[in-house]
C-alpha cells in the first residue's frame, strides 16, 4: 500500500464483523486479506445495486457521531472547509497549464463550492465514514453475500459524497431508482441536495480490459 492508503488496515479492523474483507495481517505497507468468494459485481442488476446502497447506508449510519475515532485511524478530512482549500490549491497550481476556457470553468466551480457545501450541510446529516471509491466493481459476492472492498480511499465527510462514484458507475436510470429507494431512504432530507455531489451525466464504468 502507498502511504496515503496506510489507514486501510485500521479501517478494515474497525469494521470487522461487517461486510468488508477479512484482514489476516498487515505490516508497514503490506496487507494480507482472506480470499473473498464470488465475483466482482461490475454488471450487477438493479436488485443487487439496491443491496449495495443499503449496505453502505447501514455502515455509514453506524459511524455517525464517531468522527474523532475515524480521525484517530488517520482518515483524511473531506469536510467542506478542507476540500474547498485543497481544490482551490490544486486549481491555483495548475492554472498556467490549463486552456483559458477550462480554467475559467474550473474557477467558476471553485467559487461556488462554499454554497454547495452549505446546501449539503442544510440536510442536517453529520459527517461520517465515506468509502471514497464506491462503484459496483468494488463489491464482490455470491447470490447470498456482498463484500465491500477497497477501503484505502476512505475518508471523513458528508455521507452523500459517496453517491458521486456510484452514479458514475451505474446507468443513469438505474442510479436514479437506486438513489430514491436506497440513499434517499437511508438519509431522509438529503436527496434534494444529491445533485450537488454527482455529475450532470453518468456513464457506465468499464470493466478491466474493456475500453
Amino acid at each position: 500500500m502507498p502511504p496515503f492508503f496506510a489507514h486501510e488496515p485500521r479501517v478494515i479492523t474497525a469494521l470487522a464483523g461487517r461486510p468488508v474483507p477479512e484482514l489476516l495481517g498487515h505490516d508497514g505497507g503490506r496487507m494480507l486479506l482472506a480470499e473473498i468468494a464470488g465475483e466482482d459485481m461490475y454488471e450487477a442488476p438493479l436488485p443487487r445495486l439496491l443491496e449495495m446502497v443499503t449496505l453502505l447506508v447501514e455502515l455509514q449510519s453506524s459511524w455517525t457521531g464517531r468522527v474523532d475515532q475515524l480521525r484517530s485511524m488517520g482518515l483524511p478530512d473531506w469536510g467542506g472547509p478542507a476540500l474547498i482549500a485543497a481544490i482551490g490549491d490544486v486549481t491555483e497550481r495548475a492554472s498556467e497549464e490549463l486552456p483559458r476556457n477550462e480554467l475559467t470553468l474550473l474557477q467558476r466551480f471553485v467559487s461556488g463550492l462554499a454554497d454547495r457545501f452549505a446546501a449539503l450541510e442544510s440536510c442536517g446529516l453529520p459527517d461520517t465514514l465515506v468509502h471514497g471509491d464506491l462503484h459496483p466493481g468494488n463489491f464482490r459476492g455470491t447470490e447470498r453475500t456482498l463484500t465491500l472492498l477497497d477501503w484505502g480511499d476512505s475518508g471523513i465527510g458528508h455521507p452523500m459524497l459517496t453517491s458521486r462514484h456510484f452514479s458514475t458507475a451505474s446507468h443513469p436510470s438505474t442510479w436514479r431508482r437506486s438513489r430514491s429507494t436506497g440513499l434517499a431512504h437511508g438519509w431522509p432530507g438529503c436527496p434534494a441536495a444529491s445533485p450537488l455531489v454527482r455529475p450532470a451525466s453518468s456513464r457506465p464504468l468499464p470493466r478491466p480490459g474493456r475500453p
